[in-house]
């Protein structure tokens, strides 16, 4: 149960974002390594657990090494969790940052293939896809033609990340295409204006296709403040709520991010935002759509071959 005023069976978490894997393969730890904010150990409070596994290309990658570096991170990872000495969360895995597709359409397959089911399109700059947050770049023709494929896959693109222009331009794809998309870990911009963070527009026509948005932990785009806490991550969620209850979820960028908020340094405290709602009036239902329910509708709906024991 949920640590708070009343009993609840809320104690189920679905996330949208971590770079666990990055960060396991970089220190060379286990999969159950009680530092990973994201790992086995982490979701040792849950009954039930559902991760989006992130693969991230560092900057200092060019294209193609970025391509080679993600077979190798993805060997390890699963590795690791074969060899996990606890439960595992059920997970599905996402790249982010598909420049690493190097101008091979055909590399989506191999992705897909892999197990690879939603794509964070950009994530800083302008790349081979198009423009990140803080340029004003849509899609280059090999952008456009990503992400049409996407839809023909399966993959689900994910504009976290990207620049205005380029967010509109997949969500004018996708409602032409009848498709979600997520917005995996992006705040509100109204809330915090910081170009990283998601417009209301923009969080409500990801609602109106079936996707969702995941809250991030990253305190940059929580808030402007040096402290960021409990209250600043709960200032989004109450935004976010107020616009749709039904495609609110978390992605909170564990194991990726220099910071966590005060209190919030792994998936296991995330009760903690539970016993605030709680407090502040919000229903079990809509505490528990937040927390699970939202993501588990959007995971059965999108990825049904996956989900069978959620």
């Amino acid at each position: 149960m949920l640590h708070g005023a009343k009993e609840t069976p809320i104690l189920r978490i679905c996330n949208f974002h971590a770079d666990t894997p990055c960060r396991l393969c970089r220190l060379g730890i286990p999969f159950e390594h009680p530092t990973l904010e994201a790992g086995a150990y982490a979701h040792l409070p849950f009954r039930s657990s559902f991760e989006v596994y992130a693969f991230f290309s560092e900057k200092s990658l060019n294209d193609e090494q970025a391509w080679t570096e993600f077979h190798r991170r993805l060997a390890r990872f699963t590795d690791a969790v074969r060899n996990c000495t606890l439960p595992c969360p059920n997970y599905i895995l996402a790249v982010e940052d598909a420049r690493l597709l190097a101008g091979k359409p055909e590399r989506l397959a191999a992705l897909r293939g892999l197990g690879v089911r939603i794509l964070t399109l950009v994530w800083g700059g302008e790349s081979i896809i198009g423009g990140a947050h803080g340029t004003d770049l849509g899609l280059t023709p090999f952008g456009r033609r990503v992400t049409e494929e996407c839809f023909r896959l399966g993959i689900v693109p994910d504009i976290s990340h990207a620049s205005d222009r380029l967010a509109d331009e997949v969500l004018e794809m996708a409602e032409a295409y009848r498709r979600p998309v997520l917005a995996s870990h992006s705040n509100f911009r109204s809330v915090c204006d910081h170009p990283r963070n998601q417009s209301d527009r923009q969080y409500l026509r990801i609602a109106a296709l079936g996707g969702v948005s995941g809250i991030s932990m990253c305190p940059e785009h929580l808030s402007s403040s040096a402290d960021v806490g409990l209250d600043e991550v709960v200032r989004h969620i109450e935004y976010g709520l107020s616009l749709d209850r039904t495609s609110l979820a978390f992605g909170t960028d564990f194991d990726g991010i220099s910071a966590t908020p005060e209190r919030l340094k792994s998936t296991a405290a995330l009760p903690l935002l539970a016993d605030r709602l709680f407090e502040l009036g919000y229903s079990e239902s809509v505490v528990d759509g937040l927390f699970f329910g939202n993501g588990l509708r959007f995971l059965r709906r999108t990825f049904p071959d996956l989900t069978t024991n959620l």
